[in-house]
C-alpha cells in the first residue's frame, strides 16, 4: 500500500513539474496547502476522548534500583560533557 502511495506521489510530482512546468515555489505551496488541509480534516474527523481514569504522574523512586539510577545519571552526564561541550 505504501509503495502505491509513493508511486502516485512521485508520478504526480513528475507530471506537475515535468509536463505542466509548475515552478518549485508553486509546488511547495501546493504541497503545504494539501498537507494542511489533510491534517485539518483528520483533526476534525476523529473524536477526542477524555481519559476514563486520571493517570498518576508522580515519580516513584525505589531504593533497590539505586544502581540503575546511578548508571543512568552518569550516562547523561557523559553525554552532556562529550556531546554538548562548547570546547570541543
Amino acid at each position: 500500500m505504501k509503495a502505491v502511495a509513493f508511486m502516485l506521489a512521485y508520478g504526480g510530482i513528475w507530471m506537475l513539474m515535468g509536463q505542466l512546468d509548475v515552478s518549485y515555489k508553486t509546488m511547495y505551496l501546493l504541497a503545504g496547502g494539501v498537507g494542511m488541509a489533510v491534517s485539518t480534516g483528520i483533526w476534525s474527523y476523529f473524536p477526542r476522548f477524555k481519559p476514563a481514569v486520571a493517570r498518576n504522574t508522580r515519580l516513584i523512586m525505589r531504593s533497590r534500583y539505586w544502581l540503575y539510577y546511578a548508571l543512568i545519571f552518569m550516562n547523561g552526564a557523559r553525554r552532556h560533557i562529550f556531546m554538548y561541550s562548547p570546547l570541543l
